[in-house]
């Protein structure tokens, strides 16, 4: 159902998987803030983790209450270093959007958010193309792995 103003809000399985990843994250945060460390990068870390290995997940069971399925945690031990490199081009991507609107934002306001508008639509779509192909790799190697056994 479309609202007035063609918004449409996202599905209650993708809302679940945010809340489900910042209460944990949120939790981790508090957790770490007894040990001295500041609450909002334990948060926002793992938040940042966790997200899309729950996202991930429930694309792949089709059933937003599984937040892992086993052939995620498969990929995430056989096929670490695409997780590594997925989550290192992700933070690459978004630490150079978030320094831009930081850096910029002091000299002139108008200028990066005309510049950041376009950037941050292009990260969004890169990452989902990582992911894809993420998740595409993870299925791959589910399916090698049935055919061995």
């Amino acid at each position: 159902m479309v609202r007035s103003g063609g918004f449409q809000p996202p599905p209650l399985r993708m809302r679940r998987r945010r809340l489900e990843a910042i209460t944990i994250g949120y939790s981790a945060g508090l957790i770490a803030n007894l040990f001295g460390c500041p609450i909002w990068i334990v948060w926002t870390t793992t938040t940042f983790l966790l997200f899309l290995i729950f996202q991930l997940s429930s694309r792949e069971e089709n059933f937003f209450l599984i937040p892992v399925t086993r052939p995620i945690l498969r990929s995430l031990v056989g096929y670490w270093w695409g997780w590594l490199m997925f989550y290192g081009l992700s933070g690459l991507l978004i630490s150079a959007c978030m320094g831009l609107a930081i850096v910029g934002g002091t000299w002139s306001p108008v200028l990066v958010t005309l510049v950041l508008g376009p950037m941050v639509a292009a990260i969004l779509l890169i990452i989902a193309r990582l992911l894809g192909r993420l998740a595409w790799r993870a299925a791959l190697l589910a399916s090698d792995e049935a055919d061995e056994s």
